[in-house]
């Protein structure tokens, strides 16, 4: 009996520790459920609050009607909110009273006044059929607020506030929350009301506490049942609240990953309708979010079109094709615009437009095919020069001959007039070839004036044909500068081309060009009589891909290459106005810091030229024939012994039977070339390999560039006169 009553008494402790743990874990428990639902209940409050403009409220407010399309507005928009933000209305359905989300303008007594509400239909007395207007508040009627304190601690102290207790009508039990609306001095306006249905919250609760009791009730043989339970429901919280969590996190995941797209994206709906956007897509078109949103995708996707009211994608997109279109618009960008449906059940639900800017990289291509071009132009100008040459020193050399010939003075200065010109072509083939075929930067000592001479007579034909006259003021002497003369004459001839096309838009004009000696430094002027840059371009006028030229005549990197290559100087660049009409471009550069390379006088070139000449015995190998006669002839007449043949291979055999004073040799030729003549000569002969002479048409093949550098040979590029020759031969050595 005793053990009984001890059993007894241990199962009644064991029962009452228990009843007093659950009571304390379930009252816990209770309150931190119902804390949290107050702060969500605060949260959805505050968020409708910061989105309902004051301004559009107060209007609403003092219109007094619901049939505007701003209290429409407003009103779907807490609509929106009730069922983004309360997802147990969508849960439960129209059975019960729904939660709400409603605002009143507060005033001085305790009668306020509501404005919108978010109600929507539903069933509240039970008779089956759903009334619009039951429980809706309308605008304008008026709210008894004695019986909410803490809606009016809400407007009082302007903060979001929650009930403290629950309210119970015929409709259930509620709970709400508040916050403020402020205008931009920071005034309460309105106040947001949020009110939740909590009865069904409140019926669980009474079940689980039935349960806890009847657990109790069948004694301690439940106690662990019990646990379990509790262990259940609050495993069950935790999943509700890490899901809801997770989602939320989700939710933010996506929509920062919808904005860090870097192409501009719009999902639209089945009317082509846009529904969201991103932020790429907004920079893109240069719009709000809200200017986008809601409109037609013709009117902001499509600037191609004028007036249309119809997608041009929308056939192909209801066949559930993936289009993908270029356009053009009117300033010259390029726009890649794709398109991608979908379809559910064959009718179209959903689809995604993306448009990228796509303007960089189109001229980048037309850049790259140009530069290709060019790179296939520079390979056939070596080719072209080479031949061009070689017929000019046959003419440059049989013109000194009739110069020599002729003693009738009109003929002999026709003679002269000839060699000039071919030489002058020479001159203009030679720079052709500069600029056509690419070489490292080199920097030299560069006479600015000599380089803006040599691309004048370059440009002569052109400007000329285009009505345009240049005028020079050079200053003598110039100082030089230290550059690479190839990038310095692509920059004079970018301006010139620059200048060239803003006057050749009206018919001609005055090209003036300009030296200036500045303290430490030499001022390149570039003017134009053209109409000029406009202001607002000027501060863009460097910059990459920038151009005031028609669509498909400009890259947008001439005037770029221009500031890299002078900054790259050392120098600076810059570009203005004249006030008398037309542009200028004004480009310093640093003087050389080394002594200028002294050109010989012309004492020193007359004691080179003069004085007995040695009488040679001279191989010349040049495979024209034309070139080869008139360099015999010439050096025969100077008294030496000349000998010619029209290849390597028939030269070889000649050095090794005869031994010779000079060799005169061309770089390309059959079977045999000078470069190979010369390592064979090198190694039998090396006496005669520093009197061996190189004749070339291309002044920036390689194999030229080698034998300047690295066989330290002299080399007469093709046309030259008698006189270099004669002067080379002189320094060789005996």
């Amino acid at each position: 009996m005793k053990r009984r009553w001890q059993v007894w008494v241990v199962a009644a402790v064991s029962i009452f520790v228990w009843a007093a743990l659950t009571y304390a874990y379930f009252r816990a428990a209770r309150q931190a459920i119902w804390d949290e639902i107050r702060e969500h209940l605060m949260s959805v409050a505050q968020s409708v609050a910061l989105s309902i403009d004051p301004e559009e409220h107060q209007r609403v407010y003092r219109e007094g009607r619901e049939d505007t399309p701003l209290y429409q507005k407003l009103t779907e928009q807490l609509q929106r909110f009730a069922n983004a933000l309360l997802p147990e209305v969508r849960e439960r359905g129209p059975l019960l009273a729904q939660e709400s989300i409603y605002t009143l303008v507060p005033s001085q007594g305790k009668t306020w006044h509501y404005v919108l509400d978010s109600s929507v239909p539903y069933d509240l007395n039970g008779d089956g059929e759903i009334d619009e207007d039951e429980d809706k508040a309308h605008l304008g009627e008026p709210c008894d607020v004695s019986e909410f304190p803490e809606m009016q601690r809400c407007y009082l102290e302007g903060k979001p506030t929650a009930d403290k207790e629950f309210t119970e009508d015929k409709w259930g039990v509620w709970l709400s929350g508040y916050a403020p609306v402020k205008d931009k001095t920071g005034r309460v306006v309105a106040v947001v009301g949020v009110d939740f249905n909590v009865t069904t919250i409140l019926e669980k609760e009474k079940r689980l506490r039935r349960t806890a009791w009847l657990v109790f009730a069948i004694l301690s043989v439940f106690t662990i049942l019990t646990a379990l339970l509790f262990e259940r429901i609050k495993q069950a919280t935790d999943e509700l609240r890490e899901k809801a969590k997770a989602l939320a996190q989700a939710k933010a995941d996506w929509e920062l990953t919808f904005d860090l797209i870097g192409v501009g994206v719009a999902v639209l709906d089945e009317n082509f309708t846009v529904l969201q956007v991103n932020k790429a897509l907004t920079q893109l078109l240069g719009k709000a979010e809200g200017e986008i949103i809601g409109e037609k995708c013709t009117k902001v996707l499509h600037p191609e079109l004028s007036r249309s009211e119809v997608c041009p994608y929308e056939r192909a997109l209801k066949e559930g094709e993936i289009v993908s279109h270029e356009i053009q618009l009117p300033d010259g960008r390029v726009w890649l615009v794709q398109a991608r449906s979908g379809i559910v059940d064959g009718k179209l639900r959903r689809t995604v437009h993306s448009i990228q800017d796509v303007t960089a990289e189109r001229r980048a291509r037309k850049l790259l095919e140009q530069t290709e071009r060019l790179v296939t132009i520079g390979q056939m100008a070596a080719g072209v020069a080479h031949e061009i040459n070689n017929p000019l020193n046959a003419i440059v050399g049989m013109a000194e001959l009739l110069c020599e010939d002729l003693e009738d003075e009109g003929a002999k200065r026709m003679a002269e007039h000839i060699c000039e010109q071919a030489l002058r072509i020479g001159r203009i083939t030679k720079n052709l070839l500069t600029f056509a075929r690419p070489r490292p930067q080199e920097f030299t000592p560069v006479d600015i004036n000599e380089v803006i001479r040599e691309v004048v007579e370059m440009k002569s034909y052109q400007l000329r044909s285009n009505n345009i006259a240049v005028v020079l003021n050079l200053t003598e002497p110039l100082p030089k500068v230290l550059g690479d003369k190839t990038q310095l004459q692509q920059v004079l001839l970018n301006l010139i081309n620059n200048a060239e096309d803003a006057m050749s838009e009206q018919g001609g004009g005055t090209l003036s060009i300009t030296t200036e000696r500045g303290e430490g430094l030499v001022r390149l002027i570039v003017e134009d009589t053209g109409k000029g840059i406009p202001p607002e371009l000027l501060p863009h006028i460097f910059d990459p891909f920038f151009t005031t030229k028609p669509v498909g005549k400009g890259t947008g990197l001439g005037l770029t290459i221009v500031y890299g290559i002078v900054t790259g100087h050392g120098g600076r660049i810059w570009a203005e106005n004249r006030p008398e009409g037309g542009a200028r471009f004004v480009v310093e550069l640093p003087v050389a810091l080394q002594p200028e390379i002294q050109s010989q006088t012309s004492a020193e070139k007359r004691k080179e030229q003069g004085g007995l000449v040695v009488k040679r015995r001279i191989l010349v190998i040049d495979d024209e024939p034309s070139i080869a006669a008139v360099l015999k002839a010439m050096l025969s007449r100077d008294g030496h012994k000349v000998e010619t043949v029209s290849d390597g291979a028939e030269a070889k055999r000649l050095l090794q039977e005869r031994d010779y004073d000079v060799v005169l040799c061309d770089l390309k030729m059959p079977k045999v070339d000078g470069a190979q003549l010369f390592r064979w000569l090198k190694e039998t002969k090396p006496s005669l390999a520093s009197r061996f002479i190189v004749m070339t048409g291309d002044f920036l093949s390689t194999t030229t560039q080698k034998a300047l550098q690295e066989w330290g040979v002299p080399v007469l590029h093709k046309p030259f006169r008698m006189d270099e020759l004669r002067a080379l031969m002189k320094r060789l050595p005996q």
